[in-house]
C-alpha cells in the first residue's frame, strides 16, 4: 500500500473530504473509536455515527464540521471534544493540548 500524499497547506477541505468511515486512536493505539461522518445536518454541523468507541471522551462525539486546517468532533451540546489537523488525505491528527488523538480513513470490510 502506497501512502497517501501529503495535504497542501493552502488546499481547501470540503465536507465531501471527510465523509467515511475513520478510525480515531490515542498513540499506542490500545484503545480507538470507530466513526462515520457523513453530510446530513446536525448541531450546526454534519452528522457523527459511533462505533466500538472506548475512548470516553470521544464517546459524546455527535456532530463534526470543518475548520480553516481540518475539522472538530463537538458534543450534542456544541462543545468542541477534539480540533483534528489534516495531515494528508486520509489522517488527520488533534491539535489541542488533549490526548494525542489520531484519526485515520478506516478500511471497508
Amino acid at each position: 500500500m502506497t501512502p497517501a500524499a501529503p495535504a497542501p497547506a493552502s488546499a481547501s477541505i470540503t465536507p465531501q473530504d471527510a465523509v467515511g468511515l475513520w478510525r480515531i486512536s490515542v498513540a499506542d493505539k490500545a484503545r480507538s473509536c470507530l466513526l462515520a461522518l457523513n453530510l446530513k445536518a446536525s448541531d450546526g454541523g454534519y452528522e457523527v455515527m459511533l462505533e466500538e468507541c472506548r475512548l470516553p471522551d470521544l464517546s459524546k462525539a455527535r456532530s463534526w464540521r470543518l475548520t480553516a486546517d481540518g475539522l472538530e468532533l463537538r458534543a450534542a451540546d456544541g462543545v468542541v471534544l477534539v480540533r483534528l489537523r489534516r495531515e494528508t488525505l486520509d489522517a488527520y491528527r488533534a491539535v489541542n493540548g488533549g490526548p494525542a488523538y489520531r484519526m485515520e480513513r478506516a478500511p471497508l470490510a
